[in-house]
Parts: C-alpha cells; sequence; structure tokens
C-alpha cells in the first residue's frame, strides 16, 4: 500500500500508537513526501501544546508494522478533511475526464450536407 501524497500545511492525524485507532491528534505537515512516507509534523497535544514530530512514517506503511522502533514514533494518516478533499477532486477529475470523452465523440458525428433539391 502507497502513502498518500502530503503537502506542506495539509492537515493530519498522528496516531501515538499507529496500530491502534486510539488517541488520535491534530497534526499539519512540514514537509511535502510524494516518494517515501516520512513526515515532519507540528503535533498539538494536550499536555504541551504544539510538538514537532521528525520522520514519522504512515501509519499503514509496512516499515511500521514491522519495526517496533519506527512504531514507537508513532504513525500519521490524512485528516478526514483532507481524505474527503481528495475524493472531491477524484470525482471532479473523472467528471471531467467524462465531458472530453463526451466532447469528443460529438466531433467525431459529422452532419451529412443537405442535398440541393434540383427544380
Amino acid at each position: 500500500m502507497k502513502a498518500p501524497e502530503l503537502r506542506v500545511g495539509d492537515t493530519v492525524l498522528f496516531y501515538p500508537d499507529p496500530l491502534t485507532d486510539q488517541n488520535p491528534m491534530l497534526g499539519w505537515a512540514l514537509t511535502a513526501i510524494r516518494t517515501n512516507d516520512a513526515a515532519n509534523l507540528l503535533v498539538y497535544t494536550p499536555e504541551v501544546g504544539f510538538v514537532e514530530k521528525v520522520a514519522i512514517r504512515w501509519r499503514f506503511s509496512d516499515e511500521v508494522e514491522k519495526k517496533t522502533s519506527i512504531r514507537a514514533m508513532g504513525g500519521w494518516d490524512l485528516s478526514p478533511v483532507m481524505k474527503d478533499m481528495a475524493k472531491i477532486t477524484e470525482m471532479k477529475l473523472g467528471a471531467m475526464l467524462a465531458s472530453e470523452k463526451a466532447a469528443a465523440k460529438d466531433k467525431k458525428t459529422v452532419r451529412k450536407p443537405a442535398t440541393a433539391k434540383a427544380n
């Protein structure tokens, strides 16, 4: 499974224990990721406020499941808002593609010229 793309400023949920859905904390991406799944995050914790978390792996990464040392650092996932935005973008792109296909099909349909009636 591949981690979602993350841009600077995207909202995320930070999970102290990435293998459970318990106690997520709101955070923001401080780094963009496209090729791997480790990101630097700014996380709001109820105990101390904002904390920077460095090189946190996506919670569904194979590395998180395999390595206790990586799992102990926590894990991130996109916030529900970011997941909703991704779905909207996917639907929008699908609608655009369908519209382009329909327009291309219309261009292939050519009207036959009207023949002049002979008097």
